[in-house]
């Protein structure tokens, strides 16, 4: 569902902090400045509406180009607990 909070990338070494797009229990997308490879792992970090704050791994499964010249970037996270599942979930439902 629609995501209108921060996600903070570290990858490479360098820590960014960007606009994400979408949430979900399976991954994150964001906007991007620049292009992340397809299959690089990140680690993303982002807080819940009402909920958590998480850091996670994640790995870039989606990259186009927006009509400005921007990156929409979308990840899939390797390695998530079952209660930020949950609460993920949580914030999909009550966003219907």
């Amino acid at each position: 569902k629609a995501f209108n909070g921060f996600v903070g990338v570290l990858y490479a070494g360098n820590y960014k902090l960007l606009n994400g797009i979408e949430l979900g229990e399976g991954g994150v997308s964001f906007i991007s400045e620049e292009k992340i490879e397809i299959g690089t792992t990140v680690i993303v970090t982002f807080h819940i509406p009402n909920g958590s704050y998480i850091s996670l791994p994640a790995e870039i499964r989606y990259s186009h180009i927006a009509k400005d010249g921007r990156y929409i970037l979308g990840c899939l996270f390797l390695d998530i607990k079952f209660e930020h599942k949950r609460e993920i979930r949580s914030f999909v439902s009550f966003r219907n």
